[in-house]
């Protein structure tokens, strides 16, 4: 769970809160009119009450919620926290220049009527659908824990590229969006860049430790401080993450055929056909960047999905690997 420090708008942080806060994600329906009610509570606390509420150029509504009663404090755990506006100093070079990176700018989704007011955070409001999403999210965020033994978790798939274990302070990356073919409604496909501790399967979807707060940050494009993981959300990850890494998978229910991953075809060595992450970076206590020459690069199904270690492309960002395949009949 995240928690909103600016006001920009960031549609992603809903799906930390839901995956780590609440007990209806991953639990089973036992009917339709049950799910219905569960769905209906969480959308009672999630939907915070707005201060104010501003349309977005999509028809979104997004509510300008306090920034101290946003839905990250539902956390026990956070109960006392103080939020921190801003880390106390970021990694060195985090964004180098090159020709690729450049065309990687960040663009904010602007909100109109000027915006939320001082001391509040834009929220997207959530819907239905967003928590059925984000179910989803979850099921197969899970296949990031152990992302090198997939083949315990049937139906889901990845390829994926793992540094060794060490202790890691951060991990960055550029990561190019597709839109993959679905092979039904319950099925999956994403790509995340992630930190764990595997022993005690503490996971964090992105980000890099402030060493004087210990709270994970997660910045875009180099000086967009969109958030931060509280580390009181944490116990032995806060000394450090066991190993980072870059992550294409997938899921599907049992029996069925598994998507697309990426683009939906295999890495050929052109960016312009397969998915992709740059600059792919590890950070180590002292926010010190280097490249992740030391990576495992693994894919559970060969058949139906690949990874590339396309090694250090300086005119592409840096370190950078090509990831995905058709799917179909892989289990």
């Amino acid at each position: 769970m995240g928690l909103l420090v600016r006001s920009i708008t960031i549609i992603w942080l809903f799906l930390l809160h839901l995956s780590y806060n609440y007990g209806m994600i991953g639990k089973p329906l036992i009917s339709a009119t049950k799910a219905e009610l569960e769905l209906e509570e969480e959308l009672k606390i999630l939907n915070k009450p707005p201060i104010k509420t501003i349309e977005g150029k999509a028809g979104d509504l997004f509510d300008c919620v306090d920034i101290y009663k946003q839905p990250a404090f539902d956390n026990p755990l956070l109960q006392n926290h103080k939020i921190q506006m801003k880390p106390s100093f970021v990694p060195k070079e985090l964004f180098p220049k090159s020709e690729v990176a450049a065309r990687h700018q960040i663009s904010t989704a602007m909100l109109i009527d000027g915006g939320c007011p001082e001391g509040t955070v834009p929220i997207k409001r959530t819907t239905k659908e967003d928590l059925l999403r984000a179910k989803a999210f979850n099921d197969l965020h899970g296949s990031i824990i152990h992302p090198l033994n997939s083949n315990d978790q049937p139906q889901v798939h990845t390829a994926s590229a793992r540094t060794k274990d060490g202790i890691h302070f951060g991990v960055q990356g550029i990561i190019n969006i597709a839109s993959p073919t679905l092979t039904n409604n319950d099925s999956t496909s994403g790509a995340f860049i992630f930190l764990v501790d595997d022993p005690n399967k503490e996971t964090i979807g992105a980000g890099w430790m402030d060493p004087l707060s210990l709270n994970w940050w997660l910045l875009l494009g180099g000086n967009l401080r969109c958030g931060y993981w509280p580390s009181a959300l944490f116990t032995v990850i806060n000394d450090g993450a066991a190993a980072v890494g870059w992550l294409g998978g997938v899921s599907s229910p049992v029996n069925q055929l598994s998507p697309q991953m990426g683009s939906g075809v295999f890495p050929d060595g052109n960016f312009g056909h397969s998915c992709y992450f740059l600059n792919m970076r590890v950070c180590d206590s002292q926010l010190n960047l280097s490249n992740a020459d030391n990576a495992v690069f693994y894919t559970d199904k060969p058949a139906c999905y690949g990874v590339m270690n396309n090694g250090f492309l300086p005119k592409m960002g840096g370190y950078a690997m090509m990831f995905g395949g058709p799917g179909g009949k892989c289990d």
